[in-house]
């Protein structure tokens, strides 16, 4: 199994990779506008899944106060809203049958680097340097 991460600047480039990728159906009667496909067989045996998040917000760190619907002022997370689009692709089959992202889509691809005994794994859209620690739960797949 391969989970993979992306992040788009837009919906557009979004969609640009969905259609070079293979995971675009074109507009039809029931979907004028066309639509990225959410599920799909894999050549041999297994299936993909797409999770399309869309914008994600993440604790800055910080406390502010907020007024609960009770009227009460309340402490809460601070949030901010990371760039772009987000979500998860999940291939459960054979590598080989997983399509390439066009290098000059726009698209920002996160892996999981295995980790050994003596350092964790973790996210990477290089290889080598760890993703913030949010990436990981961004589009969960349970």
């Amino acid at each position: 199994m391969t989970d993979i991460i992306f992040n788009a600047p837009s919906v557009q480039h979004l969609v640009s990779a969905a259609i070079a990728m293979g995971f675009y159906e074109a507009p039809s009667a029931n979907h004028p506008q066309g639509r990225i496909i959410s599920t799909g067989v894999i050549p041999g045996e297994g299936g993909w899944f797409y999770n399309y998040v869309g914008q994600v917000q993440v604790p800055t760190g910080n406390m502010v106060d907020a007024v609960a619907p009770t009227g009460q002022t309340v402490s809460v997370h601070e949030m901010t809203t990371l760039s772009g689009v987000w979500g998860r692709l999940r291939h459960n089959g054979d590598p080989q049958y997983l399509p390439k992202l066009p290098a000059n889509s726009g698209v920002t691809l996160y892996t999981y680097v295995p980790g050994t005994m003596e350092v964790p794994g973790f996210w990477s859209s290089d290889g080598v340097t760890p993703a913030p620690a949010y990436v990981a739960n961004i589009g969960q797949i349970l």
